[in-house]
């Protein structure tokens, strides 16, 4: 069963589950490790870090905004609700994983002391951008690919007949 858009329930939850997802982990890393002026979260900032304290210290009690996340979620889903309707379910799960292994491979990068971490938009040691959107965008490419190649396969399939 799917609507006029070509999206039935399982891609819906699936492209929910995947943003909320891709969006709890980069939330939960670049609070440990903030842009340059100290945020975190994206493509929206959703507080100021406090180092290892997550969301909230005594000296500053409203630093995270559950709003800003849910925005940051909501925007995530409607992306992978784009590849869902392009590739399908399986599109949205290599779509996760693309961006889960990018932001692991940034970090891998950036560990071992490259001057620095993440493709196609690389992440300098000082930069400009706020390193939590450049990780964003670098995310949603790599999902993009993947969920591009579950394309090209099935139209590929589709074109030999099987």
């Amino acid at each position: 069963m799917t609507d006029r858009f070509g999206l039935g329930p399982g891609r819906i939850v699936g492209a929910f589950v995947a943003g909320l997802l891709v969006e709890l982990v980069l939330t939960a890393f670049s609070a440990w490790f903030p842009s340059a002026g100290g945020g975190y979260g994206a493509p929206f900032e959703v507080g100021q870090s406090q180092g290892l304290a997550l969301f909230q210290s005594p000296e500053r009690p409203d630093t995270f905004s559950a709003a800003i996340l849910a925005l940051d979620v909501a925007v995530a889903t409607l992306l992978f609700l784009m590849l869902a309707r392009w590739s399908g379910l399986l599109g949205i799960v290599l779509g996760a994983v693309g961006a889960l292994v990018s932001l692991a491979a940034a970090i891998v990068m950036l560990v071992f002391g490259l001057p620095f971490g993440g493709l196609p938009i690389p992440l300098f040691r000082s930069s400009p951008l706020p390193s939590t959107l450049v990780l964003w965008v670098d995310m949603f490419f790599w999902a993009g690919v993947l969920a591009g190649l579950v394309r090209w396969r099935r139209q590929r399939t589709r074109a030999a007949g099987l």
